[in-house]
């Protein structure tokens, strides 16, 4: 790598579980170099709620999303919501805000002002569970 190239896109995913919601929180940028794996990693997690559960993805420490990872969260959604479950976005600011904003993902996908608000619009029980 030379200094012209740009660095490599560093992405994490971890996820908790808080009673009937998957709590799933993503560090780093998502582009195209990653967002095949950020898809896998929230699909698997969907695959996992429980009928009339859900999830909520904490974008809180997300640096960058490009179209490519808006398409994995509305996939994700899908799948969520196919197994009758809700998912819910929070933390977002900045940059990322900026993004949903222009591409009108704040109107295509539940958004929280925190991760304590996106549990409870899950259910009463991840709410009551989440301790953040």
């Amino acid at each position: 790598m030379n200094a012209t190239d740009p660095a490599p896109s560093s992405l994490k995913v971890t996820a908790e579980q808080y009673a009937d919601c998957c709590l799933v929180a993503v560090t780093g940028r998502v582009d195209h170099t990653n967002s095949d794996d950020f898809l896998k990693d929230l699909t698997s997690h969907a695959e996992k709620v429980a009928r009339g559960g859900g999830m909520v993805i904490d974008l809180g420490q997300l640096d960058f999303i490009t179209s490519a990872g808006l398409r994995a969260l509305l996939l994700a959604q899908r799948a969520v919501t196919t197994g009758e479950g809700k998912l819910v976005v929070c933390g977002i600011g900045g940059v990322v805000r900026e993004v949903f904003r222009i591409s009108k993902f704040d109107a295509l996908l539940s958004v929280a002002g925190s991760t304590s608000e996106a549990m409870s619009q899950i259910s009463a029980e991840a709410a009551e569970a989440y301790t953040g």
